[in-house]
């Protein structure tokens, strides 16, 4: 979820709601804790890990992928140094970071661009499955030398 859908939605929801939902309290608190996070990290660090909790000075850190959690990970010390200054943060313990791709919702799938098979290529195909002896493959390969025409 994006900054701003945080925003948006802490807007809406109340500490009785979040209760009801068995959601943390703290919860409500994560635009705070983003913006704490952005001041202390940068923008930079801020594009690929976000936070999602911070409890009982424990911060708990989501990241876009494996390669943040490792640099994340590396730079423990300096981050922790660098967040204690907030004073929010000034009584983190440490954090957690974990690897969960950030925005799912928002990414897009990559589109599957069919491939179209060259005449030459197709020929062969039939070929091969016409000397092919297990039928299952036989099958295959004319299915794919007819599946890979282009569209007239």
């Amino acid at each position: 979820m994006s900054y701003h859908g945080i925003r948006k939605i802490n807007s809406l929801i109340t500490p009785l709601t979040l209760r009801e939902l068995g959601m943390p309290a703290d919860i409500a608190r994560l635009p705070e804790i983003s913006d704490a996070w952005i001041d202390s990290v940068g923008t930079a660090l801020a594009e690929h890990v976000q936070p999602i909790r911070y409890t009982a000075g424990k911060l708990v850190l989501r990241a876009s992928s494996a390669v943040w959690v490792s640099k994340v990970r590396h730079t423990h010390d300096t981050l922790i140094r660098k967040l204690r200054e907030h004073p929010l943060f000034r009584d983190l313990i440490g954090f957690e970071v974990r690897a969960s791709p950030l925005d799912r919702a928002l990414r897009k799938e990559p589109r599957r661009v069919p491939r179209i098979l060259s005449a030459g290529t197709r020929r062969l195909l039939e070929s091969v499955a016409a000397d092919t002896a297990d039928p299952a493959l036989r099958a295959a390969l004319i299915k794919l030398a007819r599946h890979s025409r282009p569209e007239r």
